[in-house]
């Protein structure tokens, strides 16, 4: 008799179900990884939000941005209506002023008090203090970015800590709530930034050629040189940027792919990992495309790329699909767990949610975040700290005790947990050489159980085996998987 032992789960979701990383998993919905060698189940999501924070929600697709400030005073653009919620532990939100720009705001940033929305060619300031006299200004000076240029519609912004730098068209500017200094760093005409991020030592900007075609390009600057010091050409098309432990992650390729990006190179960290409808390389979804695809006077740059949403959260960064068909809707991320980043479906979403709002995915009064979905039904909505979700599941690899083609006997299933909470229970199924459908094994159940033995029922003979869980849940408790083995013998032929 031999055995499979899983104790760890901090890998994520595998590429592939064949994959022979250990602590990685097949797929999951809504699982708890932030624990070594645990198990369990998320917090669940839930709907928030006054009529007006709806309302910017509602309109939000008109806009491509979003700014939290460090003091966590979101305000949220729509069209060129900002919002505010009325205090700092309200639930409240309500118009706070209409900027007469046109066309309407494209991006917004945050700096301490100070909410910094743009325009095409301006940059305004409104200082949005919970107590005291809020204000809004025109900051009299325009963006490098004149008349005649191509301007990306998102006007990236990114915020240091020092200075909110601003793409504008082919040109970087920054402001520091006093000066705008303008066209601060040489790029060159033909290429338009449209993400702007940073990694601790350098400010990254994420660039794409007027003129259409290839090769999308990043670029790495110092913030004080004379030109930039990093320019990488990259072998793909590239949505947006991201970071995740100093570490600069790129989305791209419009299905969810993730690559990491160093001045020196790239590498694949996840292939498709938003639109799969299944396991292996040909089970993938297209996005959907919605509008030309194209801006006036300018080519190749889609309008509705497959990640926009994006924010870094309790050391992960967080990120949904901006637009397309998916079976798997809604919230993953990507995270470092040790040596290895890890990517997790953290919050499936409604099936009549087609689209996470550009940038609306944005931490509220910590540790919360808001995810503001939009079409079929538009939502707001954040961390349920009281409940669990209901609907969590884990699907393991296939496994195969390192011998894929010996045929074995699977007889016995051995799971292990916490003590059990009252009410809740795992159902444990399998699949024996991949199977069209799941067959139940039985359920793990017992308030304070901690293990139990399980006989793999009829239809146990095969090369492989993969196991699934379904977590039942009692508000706010779940159970927590310590581990599980799977005993089997080969049979001699």
């Amino acid at each position: 008799m031999a055995t499979i032992t899983i104790n760890d789960y901090q890998g994520g979701i595998a590429q592939n179900p064949e994959s022979t990383v250990a602590n990685q998993f097949a797929m999951g919905q809504g699982l708890d990884i932030t624990t070594p060698h645990i198990l369990t189940v998320n917090q669940k999501l839930k709907a928030v939000g006054s009529i007006a924070l709806l309302k910017a929600v509602t309109v939000g697709l008109r806009s491509y941005g979003i700014g939290v400030s460090p003091n966590f005073y979101p305000g949220f653009t729509s069209s060129n209506v900002l919002y505010k919620r009325t205090s700092e532990t309200s639930t409240t939100w309500g118009l706070y002023h209409t900027y007469f720009a046109s066309p309407p705001l494209h991006n917004l940033e945050s700096f301490g008090d100070y909410a910094l929305p743009v325009s095409t060619g301006k940059i305004y300031k409104s200082y949005l203090p919970f107590s005291g006299t809020e204000s809004n200004s025109y900051t009299g000076e325009t963006l490098s970015a004149d008349a005649n240029s191509v301007v990306y519609p998102n006007t990236p912004m990114y915020n240091d800590g020092v200075y909110i730098y601003i793409g504008s068209s082919t040109k970087l500017d920054k402001y520091d709530l006093t000066t705008l200094s303008k066209d601060i760093l040489e790029l060159g005409d033909a290429y338009l930034i449209t993400d702007i991020t940073g990694d601790g030592n350098f400010i990254v900007l994420l660039s794409k050629p007027i003129s259409g075609g290839s090769p999308d390009r990043i670029y790495w600057w110092d913030g004080f040189s004379e030109h930039y010091n990093h320019k990488l050409d990259l072998p793909f098309t590239a949505d947006c940027l991201g970071m995740v432990d100093n570490i600069i992650i790129v989305f791209g390729d419009q299905d969810g792919s993730i690559y990491q990006v160093t001045p020196t190179g790239w590498s694949k960290v996840v292939d498709s990992t938003l639109l799969r409808i299944g396991n292996t390389p040909d089970q993938r979804s297209n996005v959907k495309a919605s509008g030309s695809g194209n801006y006036t006077g300018l080519q190749g740059i889609r309008n509705v790329p497959a990640v926009k949403a994006t924010t870094n959260f309790k050391n992960k960064l967080l990120y949904g699909q901006q637009d397309g068909d998916s079976l798997y809707k809604g919230i993953w991320s990507v995270g470092r767990i040790g040596n290895h980043i890890a990517v997790n479906y953290e919050w499936e979403i409604d099936g009549d949610i087609y689209s996470i709002n550009n940038r609306y995915l944005t931490p509220n009064t910590p540790p919360n975040i808001y995810v503001c979905c939009a079409s079929g039904t538009y939502k707001v909505l954040d961390i349920d700290y009281s409940n669990k979700i209901t609907n969590a599941y884990y699907e393991s690899l296939i496994l195969d005790g390192g011998a894929p083609t010996i045929t074995k006997r699977f007889d016995r299933i051995t799971l292990e947990t916490k003590p059990l909470p009252a009410s809740c229970s795992i159902l444990i199924k399998k699949k024996i050489n991949g199977e069209s459908s799941w067959a139940t094994i039985g359920t793990y159940s017992g308030t304070g159980r901690i293990k139990q033995n399980f006989t793999i029922p009829n239809s146990n003979i095969g090369e492989n085996i993969q196991i699934r869980f379904d977590f039942t849940v009692s508000s706010n408790n779940a159970p927590e998987v310590k581990s599980y083995s799977i005993d089997y013998a080969p049979i001699r032929k």
